[in-house]
C-alpha cells in the first residue's frame, strides 16, 4: 500500500505477517500504530512502529471487533432495543 493512502485512525492488516494496527502516523518506510491486534488474534494498546509492506491493506472493523475490548470506540455495538429508533422515525416522517 502506497503512504499517501493510508488514513490516521483507520485499521490496516498484513496479509504476510498477519498484524492488524491502527495507523498513527508515517516515518520514512515505516508506520506508527497506536494499537495491535496480534498474530495471536489479541488486543494490545502498545504503541509501536512496523516496516510498510506492498501486501498491507485496510482492516474492516467487522474483522476486529471481537478482539476490542469492550467499551473501545471502534468495537461495534449491537442493537439491543430498536423500538426508540423506530418511534423517532415514525415522529420524523409525520413531522
Amino acid at each position: 500500500m502506497k503512504k499517501e493512502n493510508y488514513v490516521v485512525g483507520k485499521w490496516y492488516k498484513n496479509l504476510y505477517d498477519g498484524w492488524i494496527g491502527k495507523f498513527k502516523g508515517y516515518k520514512t518506510d515505516q508506520w506508527w500504530g497506536s494499537e495491535w491486534i496480534t498474530q495471536n488474534n489479541e488486543y494490545d494498546s502498545c504503541e509501536g512502529w512496523v516496516e510498510t509492506t506492498e501486501d498491507t491493506c485496510e482492516c474492516l472493523l467487522s474483522e476486529i471487533h471481537a478482539y476490542l475490548l469492550d467499551g473501545h470506540p471502534d468495537k461495534i455495538k449491537p442493537i439491543d432495543d430498536l423500538e426508540p429508533l423506530l418511534k423517532l422515525l415514525k415522529n420524523i416522517n409525520n413531522e
